[in-house]
Parts: C-alpha cells; sequence; structure tokens
C-alpha cells in the first residue's frame, strides 16, 4: 500500500492509530506500507483531498 498525506506533522500520528485498528495485529492483513508526504492532491467536491492510498490486494478463493 501507497499512502500520500498532505501534512505528514499533522496527519501522520492519526493516520498511523487508524492504520493499527484495521491493517496490523494478529489476524488482520498486516500489509508492506509507504507513507509519502506530497504538496497536494486532488480537489474533491469542495474540499481539498489530504489523504490518499494506492492499494494492491489479492483475494483468495474468490
Amino acid at each position: 500500500m501507497q499512502v500520500y498525506l498532505t501534512d505528514l506533522p499533522r496527519d501522520f500520528a492519526t493516520f498511523n492509530a487508524l492504520w493499527k485498528d484495521y491493517f496490523a495485529g494478529e489476524g488482520k492483513p498486516n500489509p508492506c506500507r509507504t507513507t509519502i508526504e506530497i504538496s497536494r492532491l486532488p480537489q474533491g467536491g469542495n474540499a481539498p483531498i489530504a489523504v490518499e492510498l494506492k492499494v494492491v490486494a489479492h483475494i483468495t478463493g474468490a
């Protein structure tokens, strides 16, 4: 997973806490992750986007 944040100092701790809740630990997928700070992302509606995720997933037995 590649994670793009527009304000790493402001958002990384919150993102990392959410990451742990959903992805890290026993019984969770524990994917490899790279987190990168970038200057901006496309605007969504009337508000700028602060986080973008690029994910490659494999589902077994589907």
